[in-house]
């Protein structure tokens, strides 16, 4: 058994390494995205998480990675077991545990803030969701976003009957369907999100561009380009908003990936979203 000490790496190094591993997987997927404490900046990192929407082949090469010795599995808990499922998969890349999460198009954005974290910010805004006097129409479940006017607590879980899927495609819908502006990663904290919730009188946006079964948001994807959401020949206030939200998150994400490996070990290279994040 491969010995895996709990130990924390450097930003850099463990940029560098999943930054390796997420070029490896890269054709074996729809779309890829470091995600975690990585994504956020943090100074040291314990682990480092992708969100991946997969073709046929990822599960396939992943196995061959472990086969042929690039990786190894990662082991957990007091009996070290390996967590290698068709959803989730732990493995051991270059002495980094890395952690891929994977998902679907119309949950991306979900997936990607929740794997972003930091847990107990996310945890806070699940609680707040649930809180009764909240009256949230979207609760998130079975890894999907859901809206519904009629949620009732039957002592255990909301249950609503009319319930619809939303499609949360990117990260900017995530943020709209919670009534909220985009937050870089590096600022969502607890504190952010209980400043952003303090209101007797929440506003709720619109979901109907969100439901699953006629969704009109942007498929990330495919498409490279920002491009409207309406057949309005003018951009209205609120079509600039989500568009600006969706900029601020693609922005972040280029900055991100564009940052050169020795940058990162001389410490300068986050200094560029250092600056972008203040800006947003």
């Amino acid at each position: 058994m491969i010995p895996q000490p709990e130990t924390r790496v450097t930003l850099a190094d463990a940029r560098a390494t999943i930054t390796e591993l997420v070029e490896l997987l890269r054709p074996a997927c729809e779309r890829i995205e470091i995600a975690g404490s990585v994504r956020r900046g943090k100074p040291e990192v314990h682990d480092a998480e992708v969100v991946i929407i997969p073709t046929p082949d990822l599960l396939p090469l992943t196995d061959t990675l472990i086969e042929y010795g690039k990786a190894q599995y990662a082991l957990y808990g007091e009996k070290r077991l390996k967590r290698w499922g068709n959803n989730y998969r732990g493995l051991l890349f270059k002495g980094i545990k890395c952690e891929l999460f994977m998902t679907h198009p119309d949950s991306f954005g979900y997936q990607y803030w929740l794997r972003t974290g930091p847990g107990d910010a996310n945890t806070y805004i699940m609680r707040w969701l649930n809180q009764k006097h909240v009256a949230a129409p979207v609760r998130f479940r079975d890894g999907y976003g859901w809206y519904s006017r009629n949620w009732q607590y039957d002592g255990k879980a909301w249950q609503a009957d009319d319930k619809q899927r939303l499609r949360i495609a990117s990260e900017e819908d995530l943020f709209a369907v919670l009534g909220m502006p985009f937050i870089p990663p590096d600022q969502r904290t607890e504190m952010m999100y209980k400043k952003l919730t303090d209101k007797r009188d929440y506003v709720w946006p619109d979901y109907t561009p969100y439901f699953a079964h006629d969704a009109q948001q942007l498929d990330l994807i495919v498409r490279a380009k920002v491009k409207h959401f309406f057949d309005a020949d003018e951009v209205d206030e609120k079509e600039q908003q989500i568009i600006d939200r969706l900029e601020a998150e693609r922005e972040y994400n280029r900055r991100l990936h564009a940052i050169p490996v020795d940058e990162l070990k001389r410490g300068e290279g986050w200094t560029w979203i250092g600056s972008l994040t203040r800006s947003i």
